[in-house]
Formats: C-alpha cells, structure tokens, sequence
C-alpha cells in the first residue's frame, strides 16, 4: 500500500452560497475503477466554511463552526458487494467456498454461473442497505444532548436504486429555513439540516422507502 497527500485550494464559488449554512459538504471518491472503487467503500467527504467561520479562525475548534455543538456525517447507500475488490476474499473467508456457493445457487432452482455472482439470489444477498456502512440499527455514534445544536450532513451516492427518505423520529430539522423531519434524496446528492434537539430518548433515523428499511437501512440516534 501506500499514502498520498492531497491539496486543494478552496475558493469562494466551493464555499456556502447565501441561503447555506456556514460550512458545506462535498463527496470525493474514485474515479479509477469507480464502481469497484466506490463499493469497497474508498469515498468521504470534504466540509468547506466559510469563511471566518470554521477552524481557529471562527473561534471554534478546528474543523468544527462555533454556530453548532455537533455534526454528525450520515451516507445512505446501497453498497452491492458483489461489485467489491473484496468479493473473492469474503467468499473464501466468510462461506465454504465457491464451489458450495454455486451448490447453493443450485439448490435454489438457479443455474449457477462460474463467475461471481455465481447467480440473482447471490447477488441479491450482496446487496447492503446500509447507513454508514451499517445496518439493522448496528451504528455506533449517533448521540447527543439535550439543548445541542446539532448539524446533519447527509449524504447519497450510487445508482437508480439509491434514491432515499432519510426520515427522523422525534425531533425535526431546520433546512433552508423549512422545518421538516424528512430529507429526499438523490444519488450524488447532499444535503444539509439542522436541529436544536429537544425530545430525549432513542429515536429511529432511517429511510423511508419501505424496502430499503426492510433490508436494513435503518439506524437509531440517542438524545441524552
């Protein structure tokens, strides 16, 4: 392996434009072999402030505005693993093999193809509704408290099949002005919300899309 470091300039049209928030959010991912790239999970985000507004400079901490007590980065995709440079890998270490795949293929009425993904029900299964890469409220960090201001960037990134709800229960989000508790989203998409959280307890935060929440598309966030 190796590490790179990337610079960029961030100019004034990159930053946020007058009805934004103080700090935008941008996706990077590859474009090298972008499909097999993106579903391995090599994509993130860049936040760009405005400026006097993030970092030292805004009298926060670096990276975060003084306007907020919290950001919480949230991708909803459906990442399909059988597109990953990790399939060959995870077939060996996490199945009995290839060969027991393409039985059970068999098995289930499919004929069973030498390559990956051997047949529709296989790749069906390799098809992640996740949040952050987790599902069936499996996510570990979505907490706050009482009284915080608390800035949500969510995020979309993939095909026709990723167009989501993100839905929350129990308290609701400033966008633009609009006071809301659901985001629509598009792939390559993103959107930034903001709530002053006042509903403790531990509320569902999912997408609305009925399937998508069935297969695993659903988290929860902790108002202490």
């Amino acid at each position: 392996g190796a590490s790179f470091l990337y610079r960029w300039k961030a100019t004034e049209r990159s930053g946020p434009g007058p009805s934004d928030a103080d700090t935008v959010p941008w996706l990077y991912h590859s474009h090298v072999d972008e499909g097999r790239d993106v579903a391995s999970g090599l994509l993130g985000l860049i936040l760009v402030s405005r400026r006097g507004a993030g970092g030292a400079e805004g009298g926060g901490r670096v990276g975060r505005p003084p306007s907020v007590d919290r950001e919480l980065v949230v991708l909803f995709k459906v990442f399909d693993e059988s597109a990953s440079w990790y399939l060959e890998h995870n077939v060996a270490t996490y199945t009995k093999g290839v060969a027991a795949v393409r039985e059970r293929c068999a098995a289930d009425g499919e004929e069973a193809e030498e390559e990956a993904p051997y047949c529709e029900a296989f790749a069906e299964a390799n098809m992640k509704h996740a949040i952050n890469g987790y599902m069936f409220d499996n996510n570990p960090y979505l907490t706050m408290k009482v009284g915080q201001r608390v800035r949500w960037y969510v995020l979309d990134l993939g095909t026709e099949v990723d167009m989501h709800g993100a839905i929350w229960n129990g308290n609701t989000v400033l966008q633009q002005g609009a006071r809301r508790d659901q985001l629509e989203l598009m792939p390559a998409s993103m959107q930034t919300a903001e709530m002053v959280v006042d509903n403790p307890g531990r509320w569902m935060f999912k997408c609305q899309v009925t399937d998508h929440s069935l297969a695993g598309m659903i988290a929860t966030y902790r108002v202490d």
